[in-house]
């Protein structure tokens, strides 16, 4: 959990592994929770759901949620010899 720059909880959901439909439900029920018991009357509270592989159906159900958004991730490195 987060506050963004405009004083919004910000649920962050982050998985490991490709992100799967299901976990729309997951973040829904999370936002729904934080409504009801943490937030500030009339705060709003989105989230965010970022995944190493975005399917396409992931998309699909995201784009039915207005206060759910998507962010892919990757990540790199390099070793280098230091002796």
């Amino acid at each position: 959990l987060a506050i963004d720059h405009q004083a919004s909880l910000v649920v962050i959901e982050l998985k490991v592994d490709r992100g799967h439909e299901k976990v729309v439900g997951q973040i829904c029920r999370y936002i729904a929770w934080i409504r009801e018991n943490l937030a500030d009357e009339g705060q709003h509270v989105r989230g965010i759901i970022i995944g190493h592989e975005v399917t396409e159906d992931l998309r699909l159900a995201c784009s039915m949620v207005k206060d759910v958004s998507l962010r892919e991730y990757s990540i790199s490195f390099s070793l280098n010899q230091v002796n």
